[in-house]
């Protein structure tokens, strides 16, 4: 499968850029001071993103995940936009997405993680199945641990259930990828207060994250969804076209990070 780059991905204008509310924000100055692993340049970086555990910071060459006892404030500016990056955040969708729903014959029904009973009861094998096979969990594997080590942080968004999903990715062990805070699904409270609206949820997030829209990526099945995001001009979106993403369109979003 081919796929055009210009009509897979729609642009968006940056948006608004609040600060975070945590002890660092974004624009932060920060230094490195972690004794076992030392860092050239003297160990000074910008803060690019702050979650409940890690801190984002981009060094001189490079992006790095630290603990906040690995850092030291330098400065505390006033808020800024994150350092401009090719693609700073992915949000994807679940099911038909990152997984490839197979019909269960034990059970007379397809694994979706609306149905939570069925998927929190899947065997690893049967789990391997959903996600399409092991070909295409390495393949799934290989695009997250590329975006990883590229400093790109990486959501969930989907109307299955959050139980649903964890089992999934930790079955597979993918969910070293997603942090449990990082993974919305229709029974996440802040999600229920958007009224399950994937690019409101988007909106929120780039802005709590100062993230500029340009460098969001949004991928989904559901035209519906894909529709909303680009009324809203919410981020840049690619529409999987097919019953998951496929090896061309995981390609793409590498591709993304190199723009």
């Amino acid at each position: 499968m081919t796929l055009n780059l210009a009509q897979s991905l729609t642009e968006a204008s940056p948006g608004s850029h609040p600060t975070v509310s945590c002890g660092c924000v974004a624009g932060d100055q920060v230094q490195w001071r972690g004794v076992d692993d030392p860092m050239p340049s003297g160990g000074v970086g910008t803060v690019v993103s702050v979650t409940e555990s890690k801190v984002q910071v981009r060094f001189a060459n490079h992006i790095r995940f630290c603990s906040p006892d690995e850092i030291v404030k330098v400065t505390s500016p006033v808020a800024t936009p994150a350092p401009s990056c090719s693609l700073a955040v992915v949000f994807f969708d679940f099911d038909s997405t990152l997984s490839a729903p197979q019909y269960v014959h034990r059970a007379n029904d397809y694994a979706v993680c609306d149905r939570i009973e069925l998927c929190c009861s899947l065997t690893e094998d049967e789990v391997i199945a959903n996600f399409g096979g092991s070909e295409r969990l390495a393949n799934l594997l290989d695009m997250l641990e590329y975006l990883e080590q590229g400093g790109v942080n990486l959501f969930i968004i989907s109307l299955g259930f959050t139980r649903a999903i964890s089992h999934h990715l930790g079955m597979v062990k993918l969910d070293r990828f997603f942090d449990s805070d990082r993974i919305y699904g229709q029974d996440s409270e802040s999600f229920r207060q958007l009224r399950h609206k994937k690019a409101s949820l988007i909106e929120q997030l780039l802005g709590e994250n100062c993230w500029q829209k340009s460098q969001a990526l949004f991928v989904d099945d559901d035209e519906r969804n894909i529709g909303l995001c680009r009324e809203m001009g919410a981020c840049n979106v690619l529409h999987v076209r097919g019953h998951g993403l496929c090896k061309a369109e995981m390609d793409v979003i590498k591709a993304e990070l190199e723009r």
